[in-house]
């Protein structure tokens, strides 16, 4: 679904405002309307919200405000947003960040007037500007074509966005490829073309070596809170963030592969919410206490470095609970970030979705054929689990 939009395909002056105005007026009116006049990555997008029955003559954002939280994107975008914020002054443009999902993490805006227009149409933190939720838009649409993409006045989907301009490109992880979210820069209509996706496209490649060289340094610092762990606690002890997974002999002599992709789930959900928690969790038919411990490095800025900033990763140990006559007592089964328990055939079906995505570095219709599943049917699980 990727592919390279070229300055050609941008050009665009008044008279091909109009054509395209018109264009999406016949696409929105006309039961079998013609392509002629529209960009090929614009006129599929169409088509998907069309199919998804979008409102087109306005945007309707949802607002999922506890959603926002420091990412390993948003902490590498704090060196490389200050560094274009100052080279942007003086332009109506808005730089804007959001996770894989299309859900705005951050956004930077350095003209007054822009800002109250992205305010009067939600584009800012905690509201989703996913392309199955909004339809055609530079954040949404980079994202589900998985390249650099420019989204320019009446392209749009949502009427009431034809007055501004958006280029956007996915920030992937330099070393698994999974898409951590978009780098998007949004300007008035008339301000937006080449340059502007030219600079997308290079800021969510700095971004993505950012991301590279902080992970680096907090996987080491995740590995030797693991081995020191691992060198104290008998038992099972495991460690994951989102480039690593690691398992001690303990683990693997005593859990099966779906129990340790099980735990570490339930450890990514604990790093997700930033606090060491005890998870209950189900092992073997038994119940246990998977104790995680959220391992932190050193906050942006501060002295050491900030290539560790923020949430390195979870170190966790398996637990179990004796009654008094020796006998594992039963605890409630992990929810893994569900509000209600999962059975067995649940806890194996949710993991081999993880794997699955993770092989396919995150994209659905890929992961979707190699599991059977429609892409519709993975659409739901994946809702259904709060797999992220």
């Amino acid at each position: 679904m990727g592919g390279v939009e070229t300055e050609t395909e941008l050009a665009r002056g008044p008279e091909g405002d109009a054509s395209l105005a018109a264009a999406r007026e016949r696409f929105l009116t006309e039961d079998l309307p013609q392509a002629g006049g529209v960009r090929d990555p614009i006129w599929s997008s169409w088509q998907r919200a069309r199919s998804l029955d979008l409102a087109a003559d306005r945007v309707q954002p949802p607002w999922r405000p506890d959603s926002v939280q420091d990412t390993a994107l948003t902490l590498a975008a704090e060196p490389v947003v200050c560094t274009l914020r100052h080279s942007l002054e003086g332009l109506a443009v808005s730089l804007i960040v959001t996770d894989q999902k299309g859900l705005v993490l951050r956004r930077e805006t350095t003209d007054s007037a822009l800002a109250r227009r992205l305010d009067s149409v939600h584009l800012a933190p905690g509201f989703s500007y996913n392309e199955a939720e909004v339809g055609t838009n530079g954040i949404g649409t980079s994202l589900e074509r998985a390249g650099a993409t420019c989204v320019v006045g009446h392209e749009h989907y949502a009427e009431n966005l034809a007055d501004l301009g958006c280029a956007a490109a996915p920030v992937k992880h330099p070393l698994t490829g999974r898409v951590l979210g978009a780098l998007n820069l949004t300007t008035w209509r008339a301000d937006a073309g080449p340059v502007l996706l030219a600079l997308a496209r290079s800021t969510a490649e700095r971004l993505s070596s950012e991301v590279g060289e902080q992970a680096d340094v907090a996987s080491r610092l995740l590995v030797d809170t693991y081995l020191r762990t691992h060198r104290r606690v008998p038992g099972a002890v495991l460690a994951v963030n989102h480039e690593l997974a690691l398992v001690n002999d303990a683990a693997r002599a005593d859990l099966t592969e779906a129990e340790r992709a099980h735990l570490l789930d339930a450890a990514l959900d604990v790093m997700a919410s930033g606090r060491s928690a005890e998870v209950g969790v189900e092992v073997g038919g038994h119940g246990a206490v998977l104790r995680c411990r959220v391992v932190t490095g050193p906050s942006p800025g501060s002295p050491g470095g900030t290539a560790a900033a923020g949430v390195a990763g979870v170190v966790a140990t398996l637990l179990r609970r004796l009654d008094s006559g020796g006998a594992t007592a039963p605890l409630a089964a992990a929810t893994v970030g569900t509000s209600k328990r999962l059975s067995a055939w649940q806890v194996l079906e949710r993991a081999a979705i993880v794997a699955a995505l993770d092989e396919a570095r995150g994209d659905k219709g890929v992961a979707a054929e190699n599991l059977g599943m429609s892409r519709a049917t993975i659409y739901r699980r994946i809702r259904a689990y709060r797999i992220t």
